[in-house]
């Protein structure tokens, strides 16, 4: 059996120092585990709701794929649940023929089909669009978007971008740099989805001409996003074992199962009536999600959060700025609420918010559609106080269409 001295004879010192600690082992399995994370995107294969609340990854999981992938679309949807639900349940209703949609796939949706029906029939060619609209975006989210898809060099010849008052007011939304579009695209994304790029960030570290320590230090630091994405993994093995065993997670759902209530159905959003080719009779407005979601709102809305309101519309400015230097055409849609809604809102800041966006798209050369003070849109349109049905989602997209100019794209 060989001594310690002899081992240090025979092995250089360096090599000592470097991998004689299993802590350094430790490390490079934890790497090889962050990359499979990375790159598998676990949470996605998550089918229950109750497992996908909405400060997780599982909304701005396409935005991720969409960063990476080779596509380059022609078209691109930007905005919050307001115009991702309404788009998601008119594509259900209108190419799918669904009465409606479960809430688990409406989530993750990242198509436009009938939007690119429209567009396709509007410039006579096929257009290709992508729908990166998701739960709890807000403006800083969508010019965080454009700035990386502009980097990728993906720019599409046009963004629409669905806003609404939320957007740039909500209390409940994280603080800017907190939320899940930028734990996404400014940790996850834009640093660990790509192998290739983390075995550049290591060359870099160890290439340089800092210490050994210094280059130690820094490395377990890069190492350290392994705990940020490790809940993927948690919830995913939760998720399944809940499935398996056919067993609630939490207490709280134990005994809502057990008073009757069912937690394990999808809840579905209602959109349809009856399809018969264009047509859809207006389903009846669900008094309950209408209630609730009045309730949700007075919360995001009071009291009036002027700081967030000036940092985001700084990120709209970005934004439009973005698109003008990139010869992006930006259609800027103000969506469509309910005057229940509106009313919940303090009345200075919603009118800060309806004069900077009918005014700065003009500045930068985007183009203003509002679709809110049209009169347009009735309460059957709806299926709560803020979001559109399949009935109101089909009305937007063809209204939308319909103003824009008959120039190619």
């Amino acid at each position: 059996m060989p001594t310690s001295e002899t081992v240090k004879k025979l092995v250089p010192v360096g090599f000592l120092r470097l991998f004689g600690s299993c802590t350094l082992w430790l490390v490079l399995a934890l790497i090889l585990v962050d990359l499979a994370t990375a790159s598998v995107h676990p949470r996605r294969y998550i089918t229950n709701p109750k497992y996908q609340p909405n400060d997780q990854n599982t909304p701005v999981t396409k935005i991720v794929e969409f960063i990476d992938c080779g596509n380059k679309p022609d078209a691109m949807v930007l905005g919050s649940s307001l115009p991702l639900l309404g788009i998601a349940l008119a594509d259900a209703a209108f190419i799918d023929g669904k009465q409606n949609e479960p809430e688990t796939e409406v989530r993750v949706y990242g198509q436009a089909r009938y939007l690119a029906k429209l567009l396709q029939e509007k410039f006579h060619h096929q257009v290709s669009t992508i729908n990166l609209a998701c739960y709890g975006q807000m403006a800083s989210d969508a010019d965080l978007i454009v700035t990386r898809t502009i980097e990728k060099g993906k720019c599409p010849k046009r963004i629409f971008y669905g806003i609404a008052p939320r957007d740039f007011i909500d209390n409940d939304s994280p603080e800017c740099g907190r939320t899940p579009v930028y734990q996404a695209l400014e940790i996850w994304g834009q640093n660990w989805n790509n192998p290739a790029n983390t075995w550049k960030n290591l060359q870099a570290n160890f290439n340089g001409k800092d210490s050994f320590e210094e280059k130690r230090d820094r490395a377990i630091a890069e190492f350290w996003h392994y705990f940020k994405v490790k809940g993927d993994w948690k919830a995913l093995l939760v998720a399944s074992a809940a499935s398996t065993f056919n067993r609630p997670v939490t207490f709280a759902e134990f005994w809502d199962k057990y008073r009757g209530s069912n937690p394990d159905a999808e809840q579905g959003y209602a959109g349809t009536v009856k399809n018969s080719g264009n047509q859809l009779a207006h389903p009846k407005l669900d008094q309950e999600m209408y209630t609730k979601s009045l309730i949700s709102y007075k919360k995001k809305y009071n009291p009036a959060n002027y700081a967030r309101f000036n940092q985001e519309v700084g990120h709209f400015k970005h934004l439009l700025s973005l698109c003008q230097q990139n010869n992006i055409e930006l259609v800027v849609i103000n969506m469509p609420i309910t005057d229940a809604n509106r009313n919940l809102i303090p009345a200075n800041i919603y009118k800060d918010y309806l004069a900077s966006i009918s005014r700065l798209p003009a500045q930068f050369g985007a183009t203003f559609v509002d679709l809110d003070r049209t009169k347009d849109f009735e309460a059957n349109d709806f299926f709560d106080s803020v979001h559109v049905n399949a009935v109101g989602g089909k009305k937007v997209q063809d209204r939308l269409v319909a103003g824009l100019k008959s120039t190619d794209m």
